[in-house]
């Protein structure tokens, strides 16, 4: 009898869980070129809503998560190869019942550019040798840890254990048409799989 009663009715809503199947996880861009470092690359979740017929872009930390990575190259197997792209998992929280989804993307290979020195000799003379020829090439193009420290300057590689598959070309002396000329050959094909 004291009180005049007003009751303002609540709403909730029951969200569908939704379908895994229509989740994408993409990159923006779809496609990294090596740097020497690795890329830190962010997923953009998307999930084709089949009941609004939308594009909807997932949360973060709310929809979804994922460990972030770091990435030299294609998991260190390059396109190029084998047709293997870098991949990043994210697991679909609250109305995706915790499912993984996977997307990939590619980190595609840097420009790269080995050049012999010039050699003459007098007749009777010896050919430079292989190792001379390794150590006189220039190396234009070499990125971050692949650069020996102490040499950005000269851009010499680093060949050590440390380095992301980075190896030493071969080189030879091939005798052409002309006498007493020669082609200084490098076979640079296993340099790098980042190059």
């Amino acid at each position: 009898p004291n009180y005049q009663v007003t009751i303002t009715p609540a709403n909730f809503e029951i969200r569908p869980t939704g379908d895994a199947s229509k989740v994408e996880v993409a990159f923006t861009p779809a496609s990294y070129e090596y740097k020497g470092e690795p890329w830190e690359p962010a997923p953009v979740v998307i999930y084709h809503n089949p009941l609004t017929g939308k594009n909807d872009i997932l949360t973060k930390d709310v929809d979804y998560t994922y460990t972030s990575a770091s990435y030299f190259n294609n998991v260190n197997a390059t396109p190029n190869r084998n047709g293997t792209k870098a991949k990043l998992t994210v697991k679909l929280i609250k109305n995706f019942d915790n499912v993984n989804k996977e997307g990939t993307f590619d980190i595609t290979k840097a420009p790269l550019t080995i050049t012999a020195n010039s050699y003459e000799k007098t007749t009777g003379e010896g050919m430079p040798t292989a190792t001379t020829l390794v150590n006189e090439l220039k190396w234009t193009g070499l990125l971050g840890q692949d650069l020996a420290t102490g040499n950005v300057e000269d851009g010499k590689p680093n060949f050590s254990d440390n380095a992301p598959k980075l190896k030493a070309p071969t080189v030879k002396i091939v005798a052409t048409t002309y006498q007493d000329v020669y082609d200084v050959v490098v076979n640079a094909d296993a340099v790098a799989d980042n190059y």
